[in-house]
């Protein structure tokens, strides 16, 4: 069965097995990796996807998809995060990564020409307008009855939360086309790591700070001890 496009907002573990089952992905026959289950019956099936388990499809398919990138983004299809998946899924991915800059003029153009990845994948590149214009055209599939069918981690997330399930419907129709991010901590994440130049810390014979107390310690005196070694105070620390 051919579906149209899927648009996810963040495409989470349990829901790739979602919006793999339901894109019309060209497939590449070839035999079963090492993950194939050897009690897989063709009653699990439906088609070439298995309805529980992994690998989620029994002969490699492969989907495209679109994901904004930062100038610091290495190349997706190097990492390793998403080598395993597709290792553990038999689902190849074909990225068109899309630069930050330019990325809302990019994602216009291919909506209004109808050239279409597969799956729109993470948090920068649909907006709820997006949704609300396109959905209307066909453009967008509604995801409510795949969740309930294939994607049981999601509607026990939505069972728990009414409140996440609300903010991922359309205002408009009530439908869920995107999946968002749901996360229950007191304060918001970030994405950035910190990080230190150890050689400095080996010129001034400092360990890597541990505790804030530390960190100030070692910051001070990257300032003001001179660790690139110029004879000049005039290191920026943080």
């Amino acid at each position: 069965m051919l579906f149209k496009r899927i648009s996810a907002l963040l495409v989470s573990m349990s829901l790739i097995t979602l919006l793999f089952a339901g894109c019309g992905g060209s497939k590449q026959q070839t035999a079963p990796g090492s993950s194939q289950p050897a009690s897989a019956a063709d009653s699990n099936m439906v088609g070439n996807m298995y309805k529980t388990g992994l690998p989620i499809v029994k002969d490699k398919v492969t989907f495209k998809a679109v994901m904004v990138v930062m100038p610091y983004t290495g190349k997706l299809d190097d990492m390793p995060f998403f080598k395993k998946l597709e290792e553990k899924t038999n689902v190849h991915i074909e990225w068109n990564s899309i630069p930050v800059a330019n990325s809302v003029e990019k994602k216009n153009l291919m909506l209004a020409s109808g050239d279409l990845p597969d799956i729109f994948f993470g948090t920068q590149i649909l907006t709820a307008d997006d949704i609300s214009k396109y959905a209307p055209q066909g453009i967008f599939l509604p995801l409510d009855k795949l969740i309930d069918d294939y994607a049981p981690k999601v509607k026990a997330a939505f069972e728990k939360s009414p409140a996440f399930k609300k903010t991922c419907a359309n205002v408009d129709d009530g439908k869920i086309y995107a999946v968002g991010r749901a996360a229950e901590r007191e304060t918001q994440y970030g994405q950035d790591n910190m990080f230190i130049y150890k050689p400095w810390l080996d010129k001034l014979g400092l360990k890597v700070p541990e505790t804030i107390d530390d960190f100030y310690a070692v910051m001070k005196a990257f300032k003001e001890k001179d660790p690139n070694g110029n004879g000049k105070p005039d290191e920026v620390p943080f």
